[in-house]
Order: structure tokens, then C-alpha cells, then sequence
């Protein structure tokens, strides 16, 4: 499985729950589903479009998740 699959995964498991990420159980899932739609959205058409298209809530995890430190 590539990061592609692994993190598209999550972000498709929001389709039934209008695209909620809290509709996921762990902060890590909405995590990475947050982290898909920014890499999709910044190489398609800039992070404005990311902000359009998914709001605040993929803003707050998407930044939680780069913040953290690597291992």
C-alpha cells in the first residue's frame, strides 16, 4: 500500500458522513484523511482551494498533523 491508498482510505470513509472528518474514530484517521485533501487540493490549485473546498475543520488537522514531530 502506498501513502496514496493508505491516506485516501480515510478521507473516503467521510462520504457517508458529509465529508465530516469527526466522523472517524481516532485523531490520527482524520489526521492523515485532512493530509490527502491538502496534498490534493495545494498540487491542483493552491491552498486557497484547499480552504474552499474543505474548511476549517481539514485546516485544524491537517495542521495538527504537520506539526508533530517525525520519529
Amino acid at each position: 500500500m502506498d501513502w496514496f491508498e493508505v491516506t485516501s482510505k480515510y478521507h473516503e470513509q467521510t462520504f457517508s458522513h458529509n465529508c465530516r472528518l469527526t466522523s472517524l474514530s481516532e485523531d490520527w484517521q482524520r489526521e492523515l484523511a485532512a493530509i490527502w485533501r491538502l496534498e490534493a487540493d495545494v498540487n491542483n490549485g493552491a491552498y486557497l482551494q484547499f480552504l474552499s473546498n474543505w474548511g476549517r475543520e481539514s485546516y485544524i488537522y491537517a495542521s495538527q498533523a504537520l506539526k508533530k514531530p517525525s520519529t
